[in-house]
């Protein structure tokens, strides 16, 4: 009774439960299938939504919900190269050999991706227009003149342009650029035949440059010249002039301090002259004074010698004969001490009577001996 009374009273909770369930694996196939009808492209593809064969929808990394009636595709929406190369012959049946490439894409107006896809998809697309290339260039060969051909690359390359893009333009092509690499002459004679004139041309035109650039280098080289002549002539003419400027400043320069030096000269010679005569003045004066000094002791000795002589005549006239000799000996040593004399010479004479008195000699002797003591 109990489990009864208890699985009764979780029962609504069950049929919640299973309920919830029952909603969410609607929901869940109802999101896949929505999913289903959601649709994108990378960046670098094409989408194209179709409907009974009409293009509905296109666009390049595009993304949309497609309905259950509609269908999509996805392809590459890159740009497409295409190297051709076309022989034929002029109006002036010359043969030649024309290179170029081609580069395309889809055509992005109106219809033109699905166009694009319908042909070129599970085909070779490249291979196409590379024919078409091709044949328009043969076209455009045969209806134009050699010259033309080889001269105006751009008149045949916007003419294949125009003629290519009404063609590709059916395919949903988009011709973005058509170019002309090369345009050969297949006949080797017509070429060297037709570069005859221009290489004649070329070879006088050079000629001529070059004569003219020799007259050209040759005029520069004589004015050159002319101008270097001057330029050394005039730098003759001035070093010169600087030169007589600087002899004619070093003379007068030197004349000036040959004056300063005479002027020194003479003033040393004037110096040595008031010297001289300084000196000489100065000796004359020592001179003078010595011969005055001179003079002065001479006079002292006479006056001191008259003196003594008159000493002596009054003592000669007081004093006996032994007094009076001894008196002269003193006098006489006195007068010779005061005399500047090295050496004295003592003579002894013998008169006419041939006697010799050595009693006379003995006052000098002790006079002398005297004097060598002192």
């Amino acid at each position: 009774m109990e489990i009864t009374d208890t699985i009764t009273s979780y029962l609504p909770y069950a049929l919640y439960l299973i309920g919830f369930l029952v909603l969410f694996q609607f929901a869940k196939k109802g999101f896949n299938l929505i999913q289903s009808f959601w649709v994108q492209s990378n960046p670098n593809q094409w989408l194209l939504v179709i409907q009974n064969g009409k293009l509905v929808k296109a666009g390049v990394g595009l993304k949309c919900f497609v309905m259950p009636n509609q269908t999509y595709v996805t392809f590459p929406s890159k740009i497409e190269k295409v190297s051709f190369n076309a022989n034929n012959v002029t109006k002036e049946m010359q043969g030649l050999e024309v290179s170029g490439f081609a580069i395309w894409s889809v055509n992005r107006e109106a219809d033109g991706p699905f166009k694009c896809y319908k042909y070129t998809q599970g085909s070779n697309a490249n291979e196409n227009v590379r024919i078409m290339c091709e044949s328009i260039v043969r076209h455009q060969i045969a209806n134009h003149a050699l010259q033309e051909v080889l001269t105006n690359r751009n008149m045949l390359r916007d003419s294949m342009k125009v003629d290519l893009q009404k063609q590709l333009s059916g395919w949903g092509i988009w011709l973005e650029t058509v170019e002309i690499t090369d345009v050969k002459i297949c006949s080797k004679s017509l070429f060297e035949d037709l570069q005859a004139e221009f290489r004649q041309e070329a070879r006088l035109k050079a000629e001529a440059i070059r004569v003219e650039t020799n007259n050209k280098v040759e005029k520069n080289r004589l004015e050159s010249d002319l101008l270097l002549a001057k330029s050394r002539a005039d730098t003759e003419t001035e070093r010169s002039k600087y030169q007589g400027e600087e002899s004619i400043k070093r003379q007068t320069q030197q004349a000036i301090i040959q004056q300063k030096e005479q002027a020194l000269e003479l003033q040393r010679i004037k110096q040595e002259q008031e010297l001289s005569i300084a000196r000489i003045q100065k000796d004359s004066a020592v001179q003078l004074e010595k011969k005055k000094k001179e003079q002065e002791q001479e006079r002292l000795e006479k006056e001191f010698a008259l003196e003594m002589f008159k000493k002596t005549v009054e003592a000669e006239k007081t004093l006996d004969g032994a007094a009076l000799q001894k008196y002269i000996v003193d006098s006489t040593e006195r007068i010779y001490q005061r005399l500047p004399l090295k050496e004295i010479s003592v003579n002894s004479y013998i008169g006419p009577e041939g006697v010799s008195n050595i009693s006379a000699l003995l006052p000098a002797i002790s006079m002398v001996n005297n004097l060598q003591k002192k």
